[in-house]
């Protein structure tokens, strides 16, 4: 329903992605899953072999950590540098000791630091960026089309993408919204995605999902709470990317995803069978 960008008469349809903000999340912690499968990580094993710039850190996070929001740090840096930083640079200049605020595995913080982190560390492991790794190990196989905005810049690709609108009844003006999220941060919230892709996505969860791609039992870890992340309200439980939900004996996880002018949901019922984006 609605037009691609206000004034621009392009209808949506239902291959028109959506900027998912945070289900991206899901995505990163999807991919760094795909590695634990492979060997290539481990989930409960310090990141100092694979991080060594971050040094004395890298001895105590471990990606269970990262992926469950228990590593400690707090929420995205608000600096101006940030907005320039490669994701390299991000994590040696924000990912440090002196912006924790508990120590790592001893409770539930989300940050999107976190996942800017696990970004690089997919970098480090597959020798791609984060975009690449996602597009050619991920989302092509899944059959999604990749998209991704950071900022008013869209990652390569032709995918028309949606942007939302806002209104000035004063000045009776609408203008379509731009997107804000620095580069820094694609990990944590860059992609664009149908509620179809979001299907794709959730139906990995469901029976033996995809395993060519991600083995259930992989998956199933996926949707476990980890001890000591205490959601808060947000939901009943997190996991490795996905936030866990209960409705007496049944359980749903998934992600909420809000980027600017647009707000995004995906629920999945593993037992059921169940996806819902």
């Amino acid at each position: 329903v609605g037009v691609l960008e206000h004034g621009s008469g392009i209808p949506v349809t239902g291959a028109t992605a959506f900027p998912t903000g945070s289900i991206s999340k899901v995505v990163t912690a999807t991919l760094a899953m795909v590695l634990v499968a492979d060997g290539d990580l481990e989930l409960d094993t310090p990141l100092a072999e694979h991080l060594p710039e971050l040094h004395g850190m890298a001895g105590q996070l471990t990606l269970e950590q990262l992926l469950s929001h228990t590593s400690g740090y707090a929420s995205s840096p608000d600096t101006p540098e940030a907005a320039v930083l490669s994701l390299g640079r991000y994590v040696r200049a924000h990912c440090r000791g002196q912006d924790l605020i508990f120590a790592p595995g001893s409770g539930f913080s989300y940050s999107s630091r976190n996942y800017s982190l696990v970004g690089h560390l997919i970098e480090v492991i597959t020798g791609m960026t984060w975009w690449e790794a996602v597009e050619s190990i991920l989302l092509r196989p899944l059959g999604i089309e990749p998209a991704a905005v950071t900022g008013a810049v869209r990652a390569p690709g032709r995918r028309p993408v949606a942007t939302g609108h806002s209104v000035n009844t004063v000045l009776d003006r609408t203008r379509p919204v731009q997107q804000t999220l620095i580069p820094a941060e694609a990990p944590a919230g860059a992609l664009a995605m149908s509620a179809t892709d979001l299907v794709a996505l959730g139906l990995m969860h469901v029976g033996s999902g995809v395993p060519e791609l991600l083995p259930a039992t992989f998956a199933a870890q996926m949707r476990q709470a980890v001890p000591r992340a205490d959601p808060f309200g947000l939901a009943d439980g997190w996991g490795l990317g996905l936030a866990v939900f209960r409705n007496g004996t049944t359980s749903w996880v998934g992600h909420d995803g809000n980027a600017n002018g647009t707000s995004c949901y995906l629920r999945i019922e593993p037992v059921g069978g169940l996806v819902v984006a």
